[in-house]
């Protein structure tokens, strides 16, 4: 007897029908997505997993913290280079003034072609820092974009988290203390009785512009020393830079989050990026190392 349009009575039936799903499926990445979208549309029912009701917010909230401060340490550099830009512009205008005063003088003077050479090195790094500050910027500018956006996949002992904002195939590699590596190759590995899951993989047959990838750990890690790399698989939108965004959530410690980017030539070669090397230890939880 309600309206036909009740949205209320519409985002229960949707949240039974998900949750239903998410009971059948034998894929641990479907799951994930049925719960995690039964947690978008009715955040308190009683039939949702209590690790995705009780983690899914809290860890949107502390990335979105650890986003704004990647932002400001971009934002720092961004300065700090364009102080050194300041700086070396200074510099040009001096020696264009020296070579100036010694042609007048001497116009025959070897000197002038040093001061010259000078000049040309200090011009190609005022290039390649007006290049650094305009990457910084695209990437403080795709930061904002994706800071309120909601986390896809799974929490556990720690998870690492890739987002970008193109069609391009970007994935997510976790390298694991024994050597064993995480990827859309081997989305499932065990270690020391623990297993890690790659659960989220996007881009691949089916592709997104909001595409994400989460590698997670349930019960437990391996103590060790962990490298995450992004590889660029496919390059298919044609733009000039794929700025990206890893963020390693750790239980009891603020979410560490490092910005990435590849220009046209390293996506065309299908480069690999070292984001973050870390360590864990279950009595200091994770210490990031580079």
């Amino acid at each position: 007897e309600k309206p036909q349009y009740d949205r209320s009575s519409f985002k229960h039936y949707v949240t039974e029908e998900v949750l239903f799903l998410a009971k059948r499926t034998r894929s641990q990445e479907k799951r994930t997505s049925f719960y995690q979208t039964a947690v978008r549309l009715s955040p308190n029912h009683p039939h949702i997993p209590a690790e995705f009701k009780s983690s899914g917010e809290t860890q949107n909230v502390a990335r979105r913290n650890a986003v704004r401060a990647e932002a400001n340490r971009l934002r720092a550099q961004e300065v700090s280079i364009s102080e050194q830009l300041r700086q070396t512009n200074i510099q040009i205008a001096e020696l264009r003034n020296q070579a100036q005063t010694i042609t007048t003088s001497n116009p025959q003077s070897s000197e002038v072609a040093v001061i010259n050479e000078q000049i040309r090195d200090l011009s190609r790094s005022v290039v390649d820092g007006q290049q650094s500050i305009a990457t910084l910027k695209a990437e403080q500018q795709f930061l904002q974009n994706v800071s309120d956006s909601q986390l896809q996949g799974s929490n556990g002992q720690f998870r690492i988290h890739l987002e970008w904002r193109t069609i391009d195939d970007l994935d997510l590699h976790l390298i694991i203390p024994d050597g064993q590596e995480i990827f859309y190759g081997k989305k499932e590995v065990i270690s020391n009785g623990y297993k890690g899951h790659l659960d989220v993989d996007a881009n691949a047959s089916s592709y997104t512009d909001t595409p994400q990838e989460n590698i997670f750990w349930d019960n437990g890690a391996p103590e060790g020393r962990y490298k995450v790399n992004v590889h660029c698989y496919t390059y298919r939108s044609n733009l000039s830079s794929i700025p990206f965004v890893v963020t390693v959530f750790s239980e009891g410690t603020e979410p560490i989050t490092r910005t990435g980017n590849y220009s046209v030539t390293q996506a065309k070669e299908k480069q690999t990026k070292t984001v973050i090397e870390f360590e864990f230890t279950r009595a200091n939880g994770i210490r990031i190392l580079s």
